[in-house]
C-alpha cells in the first residue's frame, strides 16, 4: 500500500523529537558549556600578570603599592594596575 505524507507525518515527528533530544539537544549543551569555559578562560588570563626575567612589576591597587618584584607572576584583581618597568 502507497502511504501519503499525512499518514506518516506523526511517527516522523516522533523520530525528530526523538532524535532532537537524544542527539542534537547534548550537542548543543556542550557547545554552550564549552563557550562559558571558554570566556571564563580569557578573563581569567586576563587578570594574571607575569613579568619577564629582566622586568621590574608594580601592582598598584587605590594609588597604594600592593605587590612589586623582578619577573614577577601573579594574578591581580580587575582594579588593580600594573606597571612594568625594565630593570
Amino acid at each position: 500500500m502507497l502511504q501519503y505524507a499525512s499518514e506518516s507525518s506523526p511517527s516522523m515527528f516522533k523520530w525528530a523529537l526523538i532524535i532532537f533530544k537524544k542527539v542534537l539537544l547534548p550537542i548543543i549543551m556542550l557547545f554552550v558549556v564549552y563557550a562559558a569555559m571558554r570566556v571564563a578562560y580569557k578573563l581569567i588570563m586576563k587578570l594574571y600578570i607575569s613579568g619577564k626575567a629582566n622586568e621590574w612589576v608594580l601592582i598598584l591597587n587605590n594609588g597604594k603599592l600592593k605587590n612589586s618584584g623582578v619577573g614577577l607572576s601573579c594574578f591581580c584583581s580587575p582594579f588593580d594596575q600594573v606597571a612594568r618597568i625594565p630593570a
